[in-house]
């Protein structure tokens, strides 16, 4: 018994899945059911090390050795263009250029649940149909990973939202309240020692974030981000003066992008 003839009668039979247990024989899921693969023997610990083991790399082995299991994710990113090649380490990866693998986002995104991926990486939401796309996505309960030019996290969700027409504005934050995991907003800015450096501002979704974005309250989310710290919660003002603190940057650049400089000011026990 080879993972190959298995995997090649997955193709012939367009089965979905491969199930490979130690105690029962490995079976193939056709149209949503269990059917064992024909002439197959039950599957003991060390048939099954046999079986995986042409389909990992040497650190994958030595995982399996220690955790006793392995989980093959995938991950399916679309982008435009491609610009970081990714190396699988513990999934897979597939990433896919616009116009050069696909025809439009459109195209692509309707594909996606087709696959089944774990992860779906958007390069850019830049439009209503993007964006409704990946919402959809994320709420059959894919892990969707995308980027959008805007300056902070509460920028971030009116900006998702104003997209849509006014009539639909209201569902759309009730979808985000519900699918919405976090927002990490990142700015470049000149550092103390030359060059440039990251700061990041980052909202996680707890029922606090969640329920304001139900509501429409975008411009309260500041304030529970800045009472939040604990959980690790951050806003840009509070990354300023954090890398201000840690003497990576000047004051006067902390100041120059900050949203609110007399909080920044005041935080640091310092006047203009």
């Amino acid at each position: 018994m080879e993972i190959k003839k298995i995997l090649e009668m997955c193709v012939q039979y367009r089965a979905s899945d491969v199930h490979i247990l130690v105690g029962t024989p490995p079976s193939l899921r056709l149209n949503g059911q269990l059917v064992v693969v024909p002439d197959s023997q039950v599957v003991t610990p060390a048939i099954a090390s046999e079986l995986i083991s042409p389909l990992m790399s040497q650190s994958q082995r030595e995982l399996v050795q220690v955790d006793r299991e392995l989980d093959f994710s995938y991950s399916l990113n679309i982008e435009d263009p491609i610009e970081f090649i990714y190396t699988p380490q513990k999934s897979l990866i597939s990433q896919r250029e616009l116009h050069s693998d696909t025809h439009g986002w459109s195209v692509a995104l309707k594909s996606v649940l087709r696959e089944d991926p774990n992860v779906v990486l958007i390069g850019e939401m830049r439009d209503y149909e993007t964006i409704e796309s990946a919402l959809l996505i994320a709420e059959t309960g894919h892990l969707v990973l995308a980027t959008l030019h805007t300056s902070s996290a509460a920028q971030t969700i009116d900006r998702i939202v104003d997209v849509f027409p006014e009539e639909q504005q209201q569902q759309v934050r009730a979808q985000l309240s519900m699918s919405l995991e976090a927002v990490v907003s990142q700015r470049l800015i000149p550092a103390a020692s030359g060059g440039r450096m990251v700061v990041v501002e980052t909202m996680l979704a707890n029922s606090a974030v969640r329920s304001l974005i139900r509501e429409g309250k975008t411009h309260m989310l500041t304030n529970v981000m800045q009472t939040s710290s604990e959980v690790g919660m951050k806003t840009m003002d509070m990354a300023l003066v954090e890398a201000y603190k840690a003497g990576k940057i000047t004051l006067p650049v902390a100041r120059e992008y900050a949203s609110n400089v007399e909080e920044v000011n005041r935080v640091v026990g310092k006047v203009t």
